[in-house]
C-alpha cells in the first residue's frame, strides 16, 4: 500500500460468496476507486471474503473504467476466475492488521454501535470507511475517532464519506497517466 498520497483512505467491505455477487461488488469498485474518468490514487479498497481479503490499491491499479461492462469483466476476472491484475493483492486474515494505519478514523453510517465518540475529526489522518462489524479486533484497536454519517447502506457510506473527504481535503487522482491533487470546492 502506498502512503504517499495523503490523507489515506481505506474502503473495507465483507462478502460471503463474491463470485455470486459481481452486481453488487461492481457499484463497490465503481464508487470506491472510480472518481469523473480517474482513478482515487488515495484510496484502497479491501473485499473480505470468508478467510482472504482482495486488497485493490487504487494507486497501482491501471485501465479501471467506469463503462458497466468493463467493471463486470474486472470483477468477474479477480472474484470467479481469481485472476489478479496489476494492483489486487490477495491476503489471509491474518495479515489485515497490515493494513490499516494506527490511529485511524473511521467513517460509519449513524446507527451503527461504536464505542467510541470524537468531539473533532483530524484531517492528517488515514480514514476508514466501514461498517464497524466487518472489522477484526487487530484493526478496530487502532481506531483513534469515529465519525457517524446519515446514510443506509453501505454504497451510501462510500459515496457520502467520500463526498465530505473530497469537500474537505480534496482527492488525489490519476488521469490519462498523471497524478493530480483536486482542491476542495
Amino acid at each position: 500500500m502506498s502512503r504517499i498520497y495523503k490523507p489515506r483512505r481505506t474502503v473495507i467491505v465483507k462478502q460471503d460468496d463474491p463470485c455470486s455477487a459481481v452486481d453488487e461488488l461492481k457499484n463497490i469498485i465503481l464508487y470506491s476507486l472510480i472518481i469523473s474518468h480517474g482513478i482515487r490514487v488515495d484510496t484502497d479498497l479491501i473485499v473480505s471474503a470468508g478467510n482472504l481479503l482482495y486488497q485493490f490499491t487504487g494507486s497501482d491499479l491501471r485501465h479501471l473504467h467506469a463503462q458497466e461492462e468493463s467493471l463486470l469483466g474486472f470483477v468477474r476476472t479477480v472474484f470467479c476466475k481469481q485472476v489478479l491484475p496489476p494492483g489486487v493483492r490477495l491476503l489471509t486474515k491474518g495479515a489485515s492488521h497490515l493494513l490499516i494505519e494506527s490511529s485511524s478514523v473511521l467513517m460509519t453510517s449513524r446507527d451503527e454501535r461504536v464505542l467510541v465518540n470524537p468531539q473533532t475529526t483530524p484531517l492528517n489522518k488515514h480514514f476508514v470507511i466501514a461498517s464497524p462489524w466487518v472489522l477484526p479486533d487487530t484493526v478496530s484497536n487502532r481506531l483513534e475517532s469515529v465519525v457517524r454519517l446519515p446514510v443506509n447502506n453501505m454504497l451510501e457510506l462510500i459515496i457520502v464519506a467520500h463526498y465530505v473527504l473530497d469537500r474537505a481535503l480534496g482527492a488525489w487522482v490519476r488521469r490519462h497517466g498523471r497524478i493530480e491533487h483536486f482542491n476542495p470546492a
